[in-house]
């Protein structure tokens, strides 16, 4: 049952993120004719959606050449639920940036599975995402160019990073060993600190939003739901991505320093695993076995994992808040650690 729920949650998250799905390789894969029921209702909705959307971004989508404000286009990079990403070039400095646009007139997110409600709802979010990132100079976090409204678009563009998210490298390549997984999670965590000690929290650590250039640096993306702790904020809706969400936010408690730091640990057992600590197929049944300790234990995913990494993802995903590591500073200190350990032992 739980990899049933595995599969129909990694459909419902591929959906909401606009990502190809295989649906034939998906029947196939189908383990009751319960489970293909309901791969073939999420079809039939992914089609009914693209329909939607293609009328709706029919006239959106932007032709090489076309100038958008100080930028020219040169290709289409991708597309979420609410914005397009394009190639283009400032031709004011004669860079090449990538440049995130928002859809026009949107209204609000598809979510035809229930399982995501995060992102921004209209043109001010696109703005403080671009402010947000404008206090933010870290080597590891992408740098903002510039935020406009042109054309009744709202856009804001930024160095175009080259490379691959971590969630392409794992489905490509496997998982990562110990060693490469935590200098990732080392370069994640300083930027991570970074971007705390100027009172912001990104909220939506993940696989997805995370790029590796070719040369290896790793580069944190996508402020789209960032929130500045200086500012008033009320919970109205559970936001983030449900496997990666800290179980107190699920129970609307809101989002702090240390429910970050649960989201890196839960990129970190992905990151060694291929697999999920929490295993739902809807955010009830997530809730439900945060609070029954229904864990995947990572001992058992990949034996022979060095004892002080597991130990150090287990503290990273405790279910209570104050028993995690108390900053990005102290996890970081301790990822030196390990890597020490585990450079003395020739692991």
């Amino acid at each position: 049952m739980a990899d049933t729920d595995d599969h129909l949650l990694e459909l419902a998250e591929r959906m909401a993120n606009r990502e190809p799905i295989d649906w034939r390789e998906s029947l196939q894969e189908t383990a009751s004719s319960e489970e293909e029921e309901l791969v073939e209702a999420l079809r039939v909705i992914s089609e009914i959606s693209d329909a939607h959307s293609g009328l709706a971004t029919e006239t959106s989508e932007l032709p090489e050449g076309h100038r958008w404000g100080p930028l020219a286009i040169s290709a289409k990079l991708g597309e979420g639920s609410f914005a397009e990403v394009y190639r283009a070039r400032d031709v004011n400095l004669d860079r090449v940036v990538a440049l995130k646009l928002l859809r026009p007139m949107r209204q609000g997110i598809d979510n035809a599975s229930g399982l995501r409600t995060d992102g921004p709802s209209d043109e001010g979010a696109v703005l403080l995402e671009g402010r947000l990132l404008a206090r933010i100079k870290h080597p590891h976090v992408a740098t903002i160019y510039g935020a406009a409204i042109h054309q009744g678009r709202v856009g804001l563009w930024m160095e175009l990073i080259e490379g691959q998210t971590l969630k392409e490298i794992v489905e490509s390549n496997g998982s990562l060993g110990c060693r490469e997984a935590t200098l990732v999670a080392l370069d994640l965590a300083r930027a991570l600190g970074a971007v705390h000690h100027l009172g912001i929290l990104h909220r939506d650590v993940k696989a997805q939003n995370v790029m590796r250039e070719a040369g290896g640096r790793v580069v944190l993306m996508d402020f789209g739901i960032g929130h500045d702790l200086k500012e008033a904020h009320r919970e109205e809706v559970i936001s983030g991505t449900p496997l990666y969400l800290a179980p107190e936010l699920l129970d609307g408690e809101p989002a702090s320093k240390r429910s970050d730091i649960y989201s890196l640990g839960v990129l970190l057992f992905f990151l060694v695993s291929g697999h999920f600590p929490t295993r739902a197929g809807s955010l009830d049944n997530l809730r439900e076995a945060h609070h029954k300790d229904q864990h995947t234990s990572l001992r058992e995913l990949r034996p022979g994992l060095p004892e002080p990494f597991l130990r150090l993802v287990e503290r990273c995903l405790a279910r209570k808040p104050r028993r995690r590591f108390a900053s990005m500073a102290e996890l970081e200190s301790n990822l030196v650690a390990l890597l020490a350990i585990d450079e003395s032992t020739g692991e």
